[in-house]
């Protein structure tokens, strides 16, 4: 489905031939100026509501990367989680995103026991949220590389806005 869609309308009132039932409209239309090249551009780099990763190469290698280390984070979170010598301090067998952050719930009576960052603590302080720091050099990578994708992302939008602004006499006279 088109993003500007100028094409549709003006097609859909001449094939129909309303010049005769909606003249205004129909000279409104014949007056429109398309901008084929800038819809086709929105539509390549945004996709639902979010930038395609295929806008830019660089944008696809940040979330490969992003990727990448999401994985390592689960991967050693996970051998945690499995780990004989953690059982006893772990509140509940999974892993939490508290906010950007990767934890695992702990029995608050051990929060010392664990090498870690208390992120969160339950409401009924029985369970503390903890980054365990196997994790704390990844997660610092992860924030890094979520920092260059909002600013691949910003690129890309400034880009798309400055191709709307180079047309925008036209887009008023239209």
């Amino acid at each position: 489905m088109p993003f500007l869609g100028v094409s549709n309308i003006d097609h859909s009132i001449q094939s129909l031939e309303k010049e005769f039932f909606a003249p205004v409209l129909a000279s409104y239309a014949n007056s429109m100026t398309e901008f084929e090249n800038v819809e086709e551009e929105i539509n390549f780099t945004i996709k639902g509501s979010s930038i395609d990763s295929a806008a830019s190469k660089e944008l696809k290698k940040i979330r490969n990367s992003i990727e990448v280390t999401e994985e390592k984070i689960n991967d050693r979170l996970n051998k945690f989680l499995k780990s004989s010598a953690n059982k006893e301090y772990i509140q509940e067998f999974f892993i939490s995103k508290k906010g950007e952050r990767f934890t695992i719930p702990i029995k608050a009576s051990y929060k010392n026991q664990v090498p870690g960052t208390i992120i969160e603590v339950s409401s009924k302080g029985s369970t503390v949220f903890i980054e365990p720091t196997t994790v704390t050099k990844l997660g610092g990578e992860l924030a890094s590389l979520k920092a260059e994708e909002a600013m691949e992302e910003y690129q890309i939008l400034a880009s798309l806005s400055g191709m709307i602004l180079e047309h925008i006499h036209s887009v008023f006279i239209s």
